[in-house]
């Protein structure tokens, strides 16, 4: 992640969003984010099954682009 966050901090905050609910993500190959954006919306799955929470996974949208 050139010049920003870490992989590990950006999959945080990624995970974070979708919990307050947030349902769409915009990514591209040249942002060199969407191994993060992955890790992030993996971890929101994996405490899926904790309510409350606003938005669940399946209903995240992450949009590529080249």
């Amino acid at each position: 992640m050139a010049g920003g966050a870490s992989a590990q901090e950006a999959s945080r905050v990624v995970s974070a969003a979708i919990d307050l609910g947030i349902t769409f993500i915009d990514t591209a190959r040249l942002y060199g984010t969407e191994e993060a954006v992955g890790l992030g919306v993996k971890g929101a799955e994996a405490r899926s099954s904790s309510p409350p929470r606003p938005a669940p996974p399946a209903a995240v949208l992450v949009a590529t682009g080249s």
